[in-house]
């Protein structure tokens, strides 16, 4: 950036940053979070809509927060959904990488949820998916400190809400069936960390040069060079069939097919 400054005459000096150097006493990162499956389920459960289907956006489509927020309907087609923009602090700009604009297939369960989330707000053809009373792009930031927390953060003992709970006659205690609010990258590494389990089950059980994930009887490797789209499919179908982190079955008949074979005399058993 410096460098460009300098050749356009804008900045002069030298780069102030030429010297700088990491804080040996800064604190770690700390780990990051990831919603497993079930959590989702939970958290969908519990939300009311249209958080509820927000949510189910970033966990099974994998989106950013931004990305939620500049989704349009009309980019919504033949059960896939194209990203075209992302808004921060109400700023629309393009998606944050290229792969981020392929488009993104949509599952069966979440495709439900759009439609009857469609027919709740009249059935539009155009505009922001999530819209607020002004049809402009609902503020996600809103809907979580609004929405989200008081409904993950209930009483154990009488169900209300966090906020709404100095009137009653005992003591606030979170209920732990609940999970609690991590952010919106918790669902939207949900999809990846499933992704990395299968694929370290599948090299522990079978010795694997590549992760694999499985798609109904289909090995489908994930490679970088994939596209973005290509791994979400393999990641999501795995999950929604519930064999994400399953290791497959080794036929013991002619010792080279799998458990899908087409003979019923073969005999199966764990690789």
């Amino acid at each position: 950036m410096f460098t460009l400054a300098k050749q356009q005459g804008y900045y002069q000096s030298e780069n102030p940053a030429r010297d700088s150097a990491v804080n040996p006493r800064a604190a770690q990162p700390q780990e990051t979070y990831a919603y497993d499956l079930e959590e989702i389920q939970t958290i969908l459960a519990v939300l009311p809509e249209p958080a509820a289907t927000a949510f189910a956006v970033a966990a099974f489509l994998g989106l950013r927060h931004g990305e939620i927020q500049g989704l349009l309907w009309e980019n919504y087609r033949d059960g896939e959904l194209y990203v075209s923009r992302s808004i921060w602090n109400g700023r629309v700009s393009d998606p944050k990488t290229r792969k981020g604009r392929a488009p993104v297939p949509v599952i069966r369960q979440l495709a439900d949820r759009l439609e009857i989330h469609r027919m709740r707000s009249k059935s539009p053809v155009a505009g922001p998916i999530f819209a607020n009373s002004r049809s402009k792009p609902l503020s996600l930031s809103s809907v979580v400190n609004r929405v989200i927390l008081p409904a993950l953060n209930r009483c154990e003992a009488c169900g209300k809400a966090e906020s709404d709970h100095h009137k009653a006659d005992h003591r606030y205690k979170r209920d732990t069936r609940i999970p609690e609010w991590h952010g919106w990258h918790a669902a939207r590494r949900g999809p990846r960390a499933r992704m990395s389990a299968a694929a370290a089950a599948r090299r522990a059980v079978a010795g694997s040069p590549a992760p694999v994930v499985d798609v109904g009887r289909v090995p489908v490797p994930i490679r970088g060079t994939h596209s973005r789209w290509v791994r979400r499919r393999a990641t999501f179908h795995a999950a929604a069939a519930g064999r994400a982190a399953l290791p497959r079955e080794r036929c013991s008949g002619g010792g080279q097919g799998w458990s899908g074979s087409r003979s019923p005399r073969t005999r199966c058993r764990p690789r």
